[in-house]
């Protein structure tokens, strides 16, 4: 109770005296501005050197003035001792705390990229200003960005407010700048598994932060899914079509964990907003991050769009699903103008014993059978039941082709484990 009490002073305090207006706070250095002067990867490094009381402080950086102004790659030391290690920052603001002696001296290095091969693109300005002013009694000894000091003083208020003493030490690692990305990532993966419901707040800013690393972002969502509150499934929905693979799979994996009448409506609206190619590539994805949502997937299947409906066809036996398998017998004994072999090798794919007979019997006879050998092959194949072997050799016999023949016996080989004779 004492440790909670404690905590909730700090947050009082943060809560009244925001970090970048504390009462009576004046710099004791800067702003001072740090331009990438020399270019194309050469580093610019500075020293400064400025008396303070000795205490605690607060560098204040602010990393360009609009995104295509931050520094590729900064350095920040104080006193022969890293405050930030050289590494990309992507928060427009980064607050560091440290500790001042009478004399001090600050270190700034900024480069821009090496850029690669010949090319050498204009160069446009890049800088880093720095300010350091005193620090209050509840500021946090770490290195900690967000896009505007106001949602920096958000985050740790965040943090703080956190109630689980091992989960706040957890986000507090897994927000701190200092420490190295594999580090940051290993702590919210533990916080992750702690599933602290006081947790959420700044997972949720963790995961929308844009100027934060994807791997970090990636591993809030992850968060987020084993926390189960629904209220932040739009929130997740949005990131569905992130052009980053590792957002797009974690939030998939993130949205996989709640139950399916809580996501269709708003992934069938997110996929309805795309044209027939995106759609096809955005729910593959989703399915091979171990997202399974069936329902979607079969009323895409019933699409009047034949790419998107063959696409949901080839999606359903890959989700090895009761439901699915329904659906895909349904199409193979009454395929309409739609082509058979899609159906077949999707029935392959599902693993359900239910598809064999249906196969086997399609497979017996040569008229109906005649250039879906290959499907049929590779479907019995994928089944595993050693019955197929004998239909497949049977179409080997009477192949029609060379071609045929040969993947005919590619897939006996698979199903068999051995050359079919």
């Amino acid at each position: 109770m004492k440790a909670f009490n404690s905590v909730l002073i700090l947050f009082i305090i943060l809560t009244a005296a925001p970090l970048s207006q504390a009462a009576g706070e004046k710099p004791i250095f800067g702003p001072k501005t740090y331009e990438v002067r020399e270019r194309y990867g050469l580093e610019n490094r500075s020293s400064d050197a400025f008396t303070a009381r000795e205490g605690k402080y607060l560098l204040k950086l602010q990393n360009g003035a609009v995104p295509a102004e931050r520094p590729d790659f900064l350095e920040i030391a104080v006193n022969g001792e890293a405050v930030l290690k050289e590494s990309t920052y992507l928060h427009a603001v980064i607050a560091c705390t440290v500790a001042l002696k009478k004399e001090n001296t600050l270190t700034v290095m900024v480069r821009d990229a090496k850029p690669s091969g010949m090319r050498r693109p204009a160069p446009t300005r890049k800088a880093l200003s720095v300010t350091v002013t005193p620090a209050r009694p509840a500021d946090l000894a770490g290195a900690y960005g967000a896009a505007s000091w106001k949602d920096l003083q958000v985050l740790l208020e965040s943090i703080q407010a956190i109630r689980n003493p091992e989960a706040r030490s957890l986000a507090d690692e897994g927000a701190n700048l200092r420490n190295e990305l594999p580090h940051r990532t290993t702590a919210l993966g533990k916080l992750a598994a702690l599933k602290e419901p006081t947790a959420r707040a700044f997972l949720l800013l963790l995961y929308t932060d844009l100027s934060g690393h994807p791997e970090t972002r990636a591993e809030a969502a992850a968060a987020l899914g084993l926390l189960g509150d629904s209220t932040v499934i739009p929130t997740l929905m949005r990131e569905i079509v992130n052009p980053n693979d590792l957002m797009r799979t974690a939030t998939a994996k993130a949205l996989s964990r709640y139950p399916e009448e809580e996501t269709a409506g708003m992934l069938t609206s997110t996929l309805s907003a795309l044209d027939s190619m995106r759609m096809g590539a955005l729910i593959r994805s989703l399915t091979a991050a171990g997202w399974k949502p069936v329902g979607v997937v079969l009323q895409l299947a019933d699409s009047s769009d034949p790419y998107v409906a063959g696409i949901a066809v080839e999606i359903l036996g890959g989700l090895q699903e009761p439901r699915a398998t329904d659906r895909l017998l349904a199409l193979f004994a009454d395929p309409g103008s739609r082509d058979l072999r899609p159906i077949i090798s999707a029935l392959g794919r599902s693993g359900d014993p239910r598809a064999l007979d249906p196969l086997l019997k399609l497979a017996a006879d040569p008229k109906r059978r005649a250039g879906k050998e290959t499907a049929l092959g590779e479907a019995l194949a994928d089944l595993g039941d050693q019955r197929g072997a004998s239909a497949i050799m049977e179409m080997i016999r009477t192949s029609p082709s060379d071609s045929v023949t040969n993947q005919l016996r590619a897939s006996c080989r698979k199903l068999k484990g051995k050359e079919c004779r």
